[in-house]
């Protein structure tokens, strides 16, 4: 670890501050549940040195990761580059949204993919499977970032959990648009680092806003490359998935539907979680309810009504998964 640096712990929050070298980077990441590497630096005697134990400086400043109830985890960074460097790490699977708040351009790569990013500017980088993500950083410029970090498995929320899942089904990087109000959550989060419980209480609800709002961005469609589907069997699986949505009432088989689409039934059953984020029952599922709660709020169904139409031979067991899902009676659904 380097000379004349601070270390701070306190439960699910790392602090760094000082002088920090590769070991210092590679601490925090341990703490956060990821690798580090560096890539590659521009100074070969610092390496050396680093190489026999003498700590070399990369950076000054302070790092801060903070992993959060809601099993949403951030890391504030505010450091200058004390020389160039290529840092990455190696994340796992995961959804990640990276905010410039103060910065000079820095330069992000996964794989083939390309973002660069100045002073306010986003981007979300996904992570189908555990994937390195490089950064360049030049000597003397400032870095005031801000990354989010979503793995599915540690949300608890299961429809949460399953949204997530539908946005890391492709690796890469996108911008992601940046306003006003995106600029307040990350400035909020950022000063809630160092302060008590109830700051912290603030930072995990504009964490859990700046996560529904890189969610609501409709993102781009995913390439057959992305999710490793022939672009023929993406077409295949959309038809699959428009007809369940046309034909909510009818009782559907897998092998109807494997039929459908041209393919086994457990190709149907792979290829339609890639393309479509869930399961082929799960998103039936969940269409039904939708759909149901709809009609009971806005057209008047009563609940028998409701599970005969959505495709549910047993009101009870309608009711059920309406709760479930929902957290409250179907007899509850407000009427308009």
């Amino acid at each position: 670890m380097s000379e004349s640096i601070e270390y701070r712990n306190t439960g699910a929050s790392s602090s760094i501050r000082g002088r920090q070298s590769v070991g210092d980077f590679r601490y925090i990441a341990r703490r956060w549940g990821y690798d580090f590497e560096v890539s590659s630096v521009a100074d070969d005697a610092a390496d050396q040195n680093e190489q026999r134990g003498e700590a070399q400086p990369i950076v000054e400043g302070v790092v801060t990761a903070v992993e959060l109830p809601c099993g949403v985890k951030f890391c504030a960074n505010d450091l200058v580059v004390s020389r160039d460097n290529e840092r990455a790490a190696i994340i796992p699977r995961s959804l990640n949204i990276i905010l410039e708040l103060d910065a000079g351009p820095g330069l992000y790569r996964m794989g083939a993919a390309e973002c660069s990013l100045s002073s306010g500017c986003a981007a979300v980088v996904t992570a189908a499977q555990s994937a390195k993500l490089a950064g360049h950083f030049r000597q003397g410029d400032r870095s005031r970032s801000l990354v989010l970090q979503v793995c599915p498995h540690r949300i608890q929320d299961e429809d949460l959990m399953e949204q997530v899942h539908r946005s890391i089904a492709g690796t890469g990087i996108r911008l992601l648009p940046v306003n006003s109000r995106l600029r307040s959550l990350a400035n909020e989060i950022f000063a809630a680092c160092h302060a008590g419980p109830v700051a912290r209480l603030l930072a995990e609800s504009c964490a859990l806003e700046l996560l529904a709002r890189c969610l609501a961005v409709k993102a781009p469609p995913n390439t057959a490359s992305d999710i490793g589907v022939h672009a023929r069997d993406i077409v295949r699986i959309e038809r699959v998935r428009d007809t369940l949505i046309s034909e909510l009432a009818r009782d559907h088989r897998l092998c109807d539907l494997a039929r459908l689409a041209g393919m086994s039934v457990s190709s149907l059953k792979v290829k339609f979680r890639l393309v479509v984020g869930q399961s082929v029952f799960k998103f039936l599922r969940d269409q039904r309810l939708e759909r149901a709660r709809s009609g009971l709020k806005d057209e008047g169904w009563t609940v028998k009504q409701a599970a005969y139409f959505v495709g549910y031979a047993h009101p009870n067991n309608f009711a059920t998964a309406y709760r479930r899902k929902f957290g409250s009676s179907a007899r509850q659904a407000p009427h308009h």
